[in-house]
C-alpha cells in the first residue's frame, strides 16, 4: 500500500488483498510475483514466509481511503485481484462500503479496479442482497467518521470497473461480463498488450452499456514478449472514433521500429531513437515494415506517434 506509485494512471495502490494465481496470458510476467520474493523475504511484512498464491485480506488497510483528504486515483489491490475466489463476499462489502462512505463525505477519490475475474464481479454486483449488505457495512464505518445520514448511491459513483484484455481472445471472454455489470465507469487495461485488438464491439455497443477508458502498454521486465506498434495505433484510433478516452502507458522493454525508405534499414520510433546502438539485445520482425528492438534497461519512452496521450474518463 502506498501513498505515491510508478504507475502512471493512477496516484496511489490500496493493497486491502495480497496474493493471487496465474490465470491466463497475461500473468505470464506477474509483476506482483516478481515482486513476491523480494517482499517475502522481509521480516515484520504481510508478505514474509508467504507463498505468492496464499491469498490473505487486510482489513486493518480498508480505511486507509477515509483517512486520505486529498482527492486520489486509488488502485485497489496492485498485488491481487479483489475478485479472487478466495476473497468472501463480505470482505467485498466492506471495501464497496468505504468506497461509497468516501463518495459520501466528498473525499474526492475515483478507485479503480482491475480484475481478470469478471464473472465474479458481475455475479457479487448483481446479487439481490448485495446493496443492503454494504449499506449495512457503511453503517457500521459512519459513527467513526461522523456521519450521521446514510445512502447508497447505485452504482458507486466512484469505483471504475475495469477488465484486462491482453489478447482478443480475453477481451471477447471478459468485457461482455463487465459491460452486464452495474458500473458508473467501465475500462479496459490492454496492458501487457500481446495480440491485436479490436475493442469497437465494446466501445460502440448499443445492446450493453460501452466501454469508457482504455489504457494501453506493452510489457516490461525479465522476459518481456514485444508488441507491435500498430496494435496501439489501432486502439487509440478505436478511442477516438467511438469518443472515448485513450491513455498509452508505455512500450516496455521492447522499442518500436520501422523498416522502409529512403534508408532501406531499421529505424526506431518516437522517444526510443535515443536508444544507444550499443543496447540493441535482440529483434522481432512482425511484418510490413513492423519490429520491435529489444532495449535492455533504456527507457524506451510512451509517446504514440511523438504524442503523449493521457486520457481519463470524466
Amino acid at each position: 500500500m502506498a501513498d505515491r506509485t510508478n504507475l502512471l494512471w493512477t496516484d496511489a495502490t490500496l493493497n486491502v488483498v495480497t496474493g493471487c494465481e496465474k490465470i491466463s496470458q497475461g500473468c505470464k510476467h506477474c509483476y506482483a510475483e516478481r515482486d513476491w520474493a523480494r517482499n517475502a523475504a522481509k521480516p515484520g511484512t504481510v508478505y514474509f514466509g508467504r507463498k505468492f498464491t496464499d491469498v490473505m485480506c487486510h482489513p486493518e488497510r480498508l480505511d486507509q481511503p477515509l483517512r486520505w483528504t486529498r482527492p486520489r486515483k486509488i488502485f485497489v489491490n496492485a498485488m491481487s485481484d479483489l475478485f479472487h475466489h478466495d476473497v468472501p463476499d463480505a470482505f467485498i462489502d466492506q471495501m464497496f462500503a468505504v468506497m461509497a462512505l468516501c463518495h459520501l463525505l466528498g473525499r474526492g477519490h475515483v478507485f479503480q479496479i482491475l480484475t481478470k475475474r469478471p464473472e465474479r464481479m458481475f455475479f457479487y454486483l448483481t446479487h439481490p442482497e448485495v446493496k443492503s449488505r454494504i449499506l449495512a457495512e457503511m453503517h457500521k464505518l459512519a459513527p467513526k467518521w461522523g456521519v450521521k445520514m446514510v445512502g447508497l448511491v447505485w452504482p458507486v459513483q466512484n469505483a471504475w470497473l475495469g477488465v484486462t484484455a491482453e489478447h482478443q481472445e480475453a477481451a471477447l471472454e471478459r468485457i461482455v461480463w463487465l459491460q452486464k455489470t452495474p458500473a458508473a465507469i467501465r475500462w479496459v487495461s490492454a496492458e501487457p498488450l500481446i495480440g491485436p485488438l479490436d475493442l469497437l464491439f465494446a466501445l460502440e455497443s448499443d445492446a450493453l452499456p460501452s466501454i469508457d477508458w482504455v489504457v494501453g502498454g506493452a510489457e516490461s521486465g525479465d522476459g518481456a514478449r514485444p508488441a507491435d506498434l500498430r496494435w496501439f495505433r489501432a486502439l487509440r484510433d478505436q478511442c477516438r472514433k467511438a469518443g472515448k478516452k485513450f491513455l498509452f502507458k508505455q512500450w516496455g522493454a521492447w522499442a518500436p521500429a520501422t523498416y522502409g525508405a529512403p534508408e532501406a534499414t531499421w529505424r526506431l520510433h518516437d522517444e526510443a531513437t535515443k536508444l544507444p546502438l550499443g543496447e540493441w539485445h535482440a529483434m522481432h520482425d512482425f511484418g510490413g515494415g513492423v519490429g520491435a528492438i529489444h532495449a535492455g534497461s533504456f527507457d524506451t519512452g510512451r509517446t504514440l506517434d511523438g504524442e503523449l496521450i493521457e486520457e481519463y474518463p470524466e
